[in-house]
């Protein structure tokens, strides 16, 4: 285990520092005791301050979420009617970033739900009515706001410096248009780090098939798609030929499995150059999609799939799915993994959270590498990660700019290093390479802007072929070419700069 963190971390090295996850700025030699026994707070003795106008607000912050717990606890942390309870640790940090805002700003924050944000936002917006200073909403959902001219781009919030490492320097990189952020993620939210699409394995049945060890593959980028499901093949069993969730299972996950896997060759549905120009990438390499969608069809031998993102693509014409998809049941599918009846289990990294009580010694992985060939590795952020907006209705840009920066710095000395360090790397671990291996996974961490903005739902109808068991894309690709570039030149033309 040594030499494999040793390589693990030999890695780390040669990763692009662009896509770091935001770790605290500054060093951190001493420790003081923090509100939570047994737990210390980093002296920091390099910190950044918000360059914003010394004034008291007397504000209340209205934020718009989607009523799912675990997509808005980071906006007040437990409240009287959350409907679950989340980390002491993680609601300390919480209540002290925002107890600061009120004691130097007189901020508060008013966190409004809704079953479904996207049409919530949308009622009020198309209405002209200035009801949410923040929307936060999943990164579709804020793709489809975007395309209708609702949202503010960041870079036109004056305070806002986006330079700072409080802000996601790769979702700015990958999702920048025409000079142009319509939405963004900063250390206000952890929830677009809980939606990275990952993998975990039970450690014990690796030892039980003899099978080679993740992370060594990790280390030495020998783990592609062809050897996960090498893997998952030699871990299926099935014992009267009628597949049930208590058979034995080389994966366990949903659809966004596809997704992930093309995310993680390298892909991109659409990509913007250097000069801010926006294309569809989607045909580029026509033999790699190609082999994606093979070897995913292949997967389903091994795979018990659970259909909670894509409701079987009715609306792409498909049949019924090909392979065994037993269900929508998320609590199941996660007790199929919990339960030993799974080799690898793919879904948000959140869900590190619900294995705290089971005993059993998981490891995490990024996706894996098309092949061997691949120097890097990607991992998608599914679009329930919550993204930041500001919409168009704002009346004064300066003072919701003012706090958001505030904010944002406050919570990158309170609440990500409560979250990274103190649960995911240190509580939450399973094993000794797993803090090193999340490094991994975030660093890795991918965005799409043909994903998000859904030009053409291009994705959508990848994922509905190899979900059942189909490969032309080529007709596909060409069938819808010409309007997801006509959706595609319409939003760059009103809204790209």
């Amino acid at each position: 285990m040594k030499k494999i963190l040793a390589l693990i971390l030999a890695t780390l090295m040669i990763l692009p520092l662009v896509a770091s996850c935001n770790q605290p700025a500054g060093p951190t030699d001493e420790t003081t005791p923090d509100d939570t026994p047994g737990e210390t707070t980093p002296i920091v003795t390099d910190k950044y301050e918000p360059e914003v106008p010394d004034e008291k607000y007397d504000y209340e912050v209205r934020c718009l979420s989607a009523s799912n717990y675990w997509q808005n606890y980071d906006i007040l942390g437990n409240t009287d009617d959350s409907p679950i309870v989340i980390d002491t640790t993680l609601h300390n940090a919480i209540t002290k970033r925002n107890d600061k805002m009120e004691a130097e700003y007189g901020v508060t924050f008013k966190n409004i739900t809704d079953s479904n944000v996207y049409s919530k936002a949308y009622v009020a917006l198309s209405m002209n009515r200035d009801l949410y200073d923040i929307i936060l909403t999943g990164i579709t959902n804020a793709g489809l706001l975007a395309q209708k001219g609702y949202l503010i781009p960041a870079q036109e919030l004056e305070y806002l410096d986006l330079s700072r490492p409080y802000y996601d320097q790769r979702c700015l990189e990958e999702l920048d248009i025409g000079g142009n952020n319509f939405f963004f993620f900063s250390d206000i939210t952890t929830v677009n780090l809980d939606a990275i699409w990952t993998f975990f394995f039970n450690h014990e049945l690796i030892e039980y098939y003899s099978l080679e060890n993740p992370y060594q593959l990790l280390s030495d980028y020998k783990w592609t798609l062809d050897k996960m499901i090498e893997m998952c093949s030699k871990a299926t069993l099935d014992s009267d030929a009628t597949p049930t969730v208590n058979d034995n299972w080389g994966m366990v996950g949903h659809d966004y499995i596809i997704t992930s896997a093309y995310i993680g060759s390298g892909l991109r549905v659409a990509t913007a150059d250097d000069l801010g120009d926006i294309s569809l990438t989607m045909n580029s390499n026509m033999t790699k999609v190609e082999g994606i969608m093979n070897k995913m069809i292949d997967l389903q031998k091994y795979w018990c799939r659970y259909a909670l993102t894509s409701r079987s693509y009715p609306e792409y014409g498909t049949s019924d799915p090909y392979g065994f998809v037993p269900g929508d049941d998320f609590e199941e599918l996660v007790s199929v993994f919990t339960s030993g009846n799974a080799l690898f289990m793919a879904e948000v990294l959140s869900t590190l959270r619900k294995l705290e009580d089971y005993e059993m010694t998981v490891g995490l992985l990024p996706t894996p590498l098309y092949d061997e060939s691949q120097t890097e590795y990607y991992s998608a952020v599914n679009h329930s990660g919550t993204a930041t907006c500001i919409p168009t209705t704002t009346t004064d840009t300066g003072r919701i700019s003012a706090i958001i920066e505030a904010w944002a710095c406050e919570s990158h000395y309170t609440l990500l290093p409560a979250y990274y360090e103190q649960c995911m790397q240190s509580r939450y671990a399973k094993d000794t390479v797993t803090p090193e291996a999340l490094d991994m996974i975030f660093a890795s961490r991918s965005y799409d802007l043909g994903i998000y903005y859904s030009w053409g739902n291009l994705m959508n109808r990848f994922t509905a072929l190899t979900y059942n068991g189909q490969t032309d894309f080529s007709s596909m690709y060409e069938k819808n070419r010409e309007t997801a570039q006509s959706a595609l030149d319409t939003f760059v033309h009103y809204f790209g700069g």
